[in-house]
């Protein structure tokens, strides 16, 4: 995946990405990091490499299930809620690489995927953590729209991860 904004934040590194949000010098401290698919098998190494904690996010939906059902109850309000918990949770470390978020966006219509991607880059401004998105790079139709993801670029909240150590 190539990014053609060009802005001198194209080319981001994980390290660079985490490092970034980790900063506090962005009022949404959310980022996406774009990874390949042989990346994504690795990802709690990826993690630990740079530094941050790892969350399943099938776990967090799991855990919302309410007892005697069988339905997480997927929506944008349900998802907003979740990551907005995860995101003021002062357990555990100042910045999450959250996966399998695709699974869950996969589940949306295409334009409440586009509304939890506004939500997750405008309002989710003064958490107690920061938060990398891992995305399958190859999974484009689940990704902010072309134009929305050009705004998180321009933002310096894209990264593509290449097998780096940080």
């Amino acid at each position: 995946m190539s990014f053609s904004s060009g802005s001198s934040h194209d080319n981001l590194s994980a390290s660079e990405l985490v490092q970034r949000l980790r900063s506090r010098t962005l009022r949404n401290r959310t980022g996406i990091l774009l990874l390949p698919p042989t990346a994504l098998q690795q990802i709690e190494d990826i993690a630990a490499r740079l530094g941050i904690q790892s969350v399943d996010y099938r776990r967090l939906v799991l855990q919302r299930v309410p007892p005697g059902s069988r339905y997480a109850g997927i929506s944008v309000d349900a998802e907003r809620q979740t990551i907005d918990a995860l995101l003021e949770d002062t357990l555990g470390k100042d910045c999450v690489l959250l996966y399998y978020l695709d699974l869950i966006l996969a589940r949306l219509e295409y334009a409440e995927r586009q509304r939890l991607w506004t939500i997750l880059f405008r309002e989710t401004s003064n958490r107690s953590r920061a938060l990398v998105l891992a995305m399958p790079a190859t999974a484009k139709h689940l990704l902010p729209s072309a134009d929305a993801l050009c705004d998180w670029k321009k933002d310096a909240r894209v990264a593509l991860y290449a097998s780096e150590r940080p």
